[in-house]
């Protein structure tokens, strides 16, 4: 729960202080995996530091705490008079708590944890940023610990897969890209919804008698049973990556035949409290078992608008969920095509393009064996091979990244082996 984050933050940021007084404090904060707090030092972290910092945590848990509820901008005029700072501007209601003669502030209320633990920690230049999780008790915080040690974070995985690395993408991510983009828009457009651009896509759908519009990034559903359809299409599409999910609202209360709406139609729905920014919200259980943002649905004039988590969020929750081995109809490049100087591959590119395959080719001088090597570690579903030999042999070499073996079919069969691979999604 995010209100045993708040409380952990709050801890992990006095802990700091107490333990690098030289250090400028920056502030904390709460994500949905957990929460962070963030420092500036001219001494570089080390990984043995994480046990000091959970161990002051648990000092200080024992000690008496006040926890204050205020206005933000009062919050932040408390923080400037301790000569404290705040990573953002704070608004609405906040809690301060106050511990001896410490004092953080939190956006959502504290709750007490049972147990935490730091994650990791990251540094750039001086800048150090610690992460932790807290829980309401021992087995949960071991259930998670077990699920992280197995975890790779996303910017890992997607380095060593060559998609991308921070805000740049490269060829092979935007591939990807690209995929899911034209992928979603065939989608929505099967289920009835027309691509427009206009600054008020109600009055566009009133006046042209529409009921289902794509505009930008966003999804519009006009009529009489707007909310229910619009939640059924979010679900449709959610479902089609294997996430695990659920429906949530947040501070304000949902009115009571809204309510009911969705309780005749099968669709239930969690509180969640520290959901401020939404109506309904759909979150999708990352590798680590905490919830993520994936879809938000608002109101509109006489219908709904709905919009899903950006494709760079999205693409490091499916590199996550299975650890980078995406699948096949997924896949950036389904078959890398690996051939040598001289050979004539016209024939195979048109059964490529005939069977519809997302493909790539090197062309490099390297030997087979090192290209074949590249292709593999990045995960390419099918690696083929068509040098000198499969050339004057009318064949193709063949090896998954799945098998340690390759396979050798005449060119002839190759469009049936495509036909016959799990690449379309269901």
């Amino acid at each position: 729960m995010k209100g045993f984050d708040f409380y952990g933050s709050a801890l992990l940021g006095i802990a700091i202080r107490i333990l690098f007084p030289k250090a400028t404090y920056l502030g904390s904060a709460v994500h949905p995996r957990g929460f962070s707090a963030t420092f500036s030092d001219d001494i570089p972290f080390q990984e043995g530091y994480l046990s000091m910092l959970e161990e002051e945590i648990r000092n200080l848990s024992s000690k008496p705490i006040q926890i204050m509820e205020m206005l933000g901008s009062n919050a932040m005029e408390m923080l400037a008079h301790h000569e404290q700072p705040s990573l953002h501007k704070l608004s609405g209601i906040v809690f301060a708590l106050k511990l001896d003669s410490f004092f953080e502030v939190c956006e959502g209320k504290p709750e007490v944890a049972g147990d935490l633990t730091l994650t990791r920690f990251s540094q750039e230049g001086k800048r150090i940023t610690v992460e932790g999780k807290a829980f309401k008790n021992k087995q949960q915080r071991q259930q998670f610990e077990k699920r992280y040690r197995k975890w790779i974070a996303h910017d890992e995985l997607a380095k060593k897969l060559e998609l991308y690395e921070g805000k740049t993408f490269h060829p092979r991510g935007m591939l990807l890209r690209r995929f899911l983009e034209e992928y979603r828009r065939k989608f929505f457009q099967s289920l009835g919804f027309l691509e427009i651009e206009t600054p008020d896509p109600a009055s566009y759908a009133k006046e042209h008698d529409m009921e289902r519009l794509i505009c930008g990034n966003y999804f519009y559903q006009f009529g009489s049973n707007a909310l229910i359809s619009s939640l059924q299409i979010i679900q449709k599409w959610i479902k089609i990556f294997g996430f695990e999910w659920h429906f949530v609202f947040g501070a304000k209360k949902l009115k009571k035949d809204i309510q009911n709406t969705l309780e005749r139609a099968g669709i239930s729905l969690e509180a969640d409290p520290y959901s401020f920014h939404s109506f309904l919200e759909l979150q999708v259980v990352d590798y680590l078992g905490c919830s993520q943002r994936g879809a938000l649905l608002e109101p509109v004039d006489q219908g709904y608008c709905f919009s899903f988590a950006d494709l760079h969020q999205w693409i490091a929750l499916l590199l996550e969920k299975d650890r980078g081995k995406l699948p096949d109809w997924l896949a950036p490049e389904q078959v890398r095509l690996l051939t040598e100087k001289g050979v004539e591959i016209s024939q195979v590119t048109k059964i490529f393009r005939i069977a519809n395959i997302r493909y790539t080719m090197d062309r490099g001088d390297e030997p087979l064996k090192e290209k074949m090597y590249r292709a593999l570690r990045v995960n390419v579903p099918y690696v083929m091979v068509f040098g000198n030999h499969e050339e004057k042999t009318n064949q193709m070499m063949i090896r998954a990244s799945s098998s340690k073996q390759c396979e050798t079919i005449p060119l002839t069969q190759l469009h049936q082996f495509f036909s016959e691979l799990q690449i379309e999604s269901e």
